[in-house]
């Protein structure tokens, strides 16, 4: 069965190419493949990016409205933080079982908090009957770009135009740190927490406040908008932390052509796995798990100090995980694009979550 990104590429890439394309190749900047696509109208620029959250795949079917609001914005938003972008408008296509109006006052009441809080605006959308499905369209501009990205390959460039610049997936260099922010493990640990799915393997006790923790960041993770406008003109790749590290990891690592070699010691593990009894399910949750919604970004060995400084700057922890590495070995379909390394570390059998 093909995967999510294999349809992509199959069925739904074609303007990428200016095939069957209605718009001219010159206003497409970044088109499909990335976490956002960036188009260029006239002498301005647009960032936009449409994701859905379906009920009982992508939060628990019994969720609150004002979780399922906050977690359906934030996930969307975490993808202009991965292009270092600045969000600015928004629809909203929405789904609904019925029109419970105190469900829809809730959902509505903390979708206008998440708005206020990032300073975006629901301009439209529509409303239709059937499973609760809850789809975002995030539209907004490029940052502009205070310095150029460095790479010793002549042939490199940067999405970079009128002064703009944004974040991609397919700029990584051989001899790169890659780095990630805040912790992994928490958005997998959260779900278990929630559905209780855990006990059946492992002892974990958790003090109220992990409880609560965990629970924001399921429900409310926060999308690393500052440390992703920050990383412009410093980074030369980025990408979000959505359907787990070694998955992102492998998007990444295909776009750019490269591959990427990460030390399982260095990974941060959010405190809340700390006192799982099964340390091998820890690092699955780590690994493979999903929904930690930070970001994963390839820097210059030359920038390090500036990433300690931009992520002090943020107030988001970042951590050098692993480095970008030569792959004359690299074979797009079959090969092997992430490298695990570290005491006791191993893959897990899925190296992120599937939507098919």
């Amino acid at each position: 069965m093909a995967s999510e990104f294999e349809i992509i590429e199959q069925y739904f890439s074609f303007s990428n190419n200016n095939v069957l394309a209605s718009a001219p190749a010159s206003s497409i900047v970044v088109g499909v493949g990335d976490d956002a696509a960036w188009l260029k109208l006239g002498s301005e620029h647009l960032l936009v990016a449409t994701d859905t959250l379906v009920s009982a795949v992508h939060f628990p079917a019994d969720a609150e409205p004002a979780d399922v609001a906050s977690r359906a914005l934030n996930v969307n938003l975490s993808d202009f933080a991965a292009m270092g972008a600045v969000p600015q408008w928004l629809t909203l296509a929405l789904t609904l079982p019925d029109n419970d109006e105190q469900w829809l006052s809730k959902f509505s009441a903390s979708l206008a908090r998440g708005c206020a809080k990032y300073g975006v605006s629901l301009v439209g959308g529509d409303t239709t009957r059937g499973p609760l499905t809850v789809t975002f369209t995030v539209m907004g501009v490029p940052a502009t770009a205070r310095t150029s990205v460095a790479s010793d390959d002549p042939s490199f460039t940067v999405p970079s135009l009128d002064g703009a610049h944004c974040l991609c997936r397919s700029g990584a260099q051989t001899g790169d740190e890659v780095w990630v922010s805040g912790s992994l493990g928490k958005g997998a640990a959260a779900l278990q927490m929630i559905t209780q799915n855990h006990s059946a393997r492992a002892a974990w006790p958790l003090t109220d406040r992990q409880r609560e923790n965990l629970h924001a960041a399921f429900y409310a993770p926060v999308p690393q908008l500052g440390l992703g406008k920050a990383l412009v003109g410093v980074a030369n790749a980025a990408i979000d932390v959505s359907d787990g590290l070694l998955a992102d990891a492998g998007h990444l690592a295909s776009q750019s052509k490269v591959m990427l070699e990460l030390n399982g010691d260095a990974l941060p593990m959010h405190p809340a796995l700390a006192s799982l009894s099964d340390v091998a399910l820890a690092r699955e949750w780590m690994l493979s798990g999903g929904d930690d919604y930070e970001l994963l970004f390839t820097v210059p060995k030359k920038d390090h100090d500036k990433v300690v400084m931009l992520a002090r700057t943020a107030g988001v922890a970042c951590t050098l995980i692993g480095k970008v590495v030569d792959c004359a070995e690299y074979d797009e379909k079959h090969g092997e694009s992430v490298i695990l390394n570290g005491d006791g570390w191993e893959k897990p059998s899925a190296s992120g979550f599937k939507h098919f």
